[in-house]
């Protein structure tokens, strides 16, 4: 049975291959109490199982695959833009004072890092990069930060750290050299990184509520969007097309069923 017949079938009963290529490689170890859905090879029949997502950002289950999808999202944007002297690659940390509500400090720290980003000086040191938040909670409040990978020229400490006070209010800047190869490990280790107990987190999923979890700007930002995403291939039979459970036993009613697979 070839992947084209079964014009029958609709297409938005189709899974897409980002869907796919976002799940495959979710291990269902220690995720029994997670919600799954099955899809179908639409060529030989190999079944998958695949997460449904269940709102939580920090869900093992859920933010495995979307972390590996900016890990290898961040590997393609580095490799483009290989950086020559007097550009290197830096890890950058911002943040302001402790705030008693989560969604009030990450409306503050985004709009002071915009700002930022505007300021000339900026500009004339800062080509382009990516950036993630982390929220923590401690004993006098929130605390938000935000990690970015910047491709930058050398910049004293002193002097982005009295530039983001002018934008922010805030003391807290941190920047450092890092090796290109783990720049994509400095920045990914936090989009699914709850840095709070139990009963905090759903207030600071509350606080994120619609905000990217991986946010490039600058000159990645439209290299960002070349990225050419990936298509998953079936493992057995290497086509792409899969087929939600419902769509799959329709279209075996109207075709018949292809061999089992062992």
């Amino acid at each position: 049975m070839s992947s084209d017949s079964s014009p029958l079938v609709p297409l938005s009963q189709q899974v897409s291959n980002s869907e796919v290529a976002a799940s495959v490689a979710l291990a269902r170890k220690g995720s029994d109490d997670h919600e799954w859905k099955r899809i179908y090879c639409g060529n030989c029949g190999r079944p998958h199982d695949i997460p449904v997502y269940c709102g939580n950002r920090f869900c093992e289950v859920c933010a495995k695959g979307r972390r590996l999808r900016t890990r290898d999202r961040l590997r393609w944007i580095l490799r483009q833009v290989k950086p020559v002297e007097p550009y290197r690659i830096n890890f950058l940390t911002l943040t302001v004072g402790n705030m008693k509500s989560a969604s009030a400090q990450c409306k503050k720290l985004l709009h002071s890092f915009r700002k930022l980003r505007q300021r000339a000086e900026w500009k004339k040191h800062v080509r382009g990069g990516a950036f993630v938040l982390e929220v923590k909670k401690g004993t006098l409040g929130w605390h938000v930060h935000i990690h970015a990978v910047i491709e930058s020229r050398f910049w004293k400490w002193e002097k982005i750290l009295r530039l983001w006070t002018k934008c922010s209010g805030g003391t807290g800047c941190d920047i450092r050299q890092i090796p290109q190869g783990k720049a994509v490990w400095y920045i990914t280790k936090y989009i699914s990184k709850a840095s709070v107990s139990d009963g905090d987190l759903m207030n600071v999923l509350e606080s994120l509520k619609g905000l990217r979890l991986f946010n490039p700007f600058g000159t990645w930002y439209n290299l960002n969007k070349t990225y050419p995403k990936k298509t998953f291939v079936c493992p057995d039979c290497g086509q792409s097309s899969w087929m939600w459970e419902g769509a799959w036993n329709k279209m075996c009613e109207w075709y018949g069923a292809p061999p089992q697979i062992e």
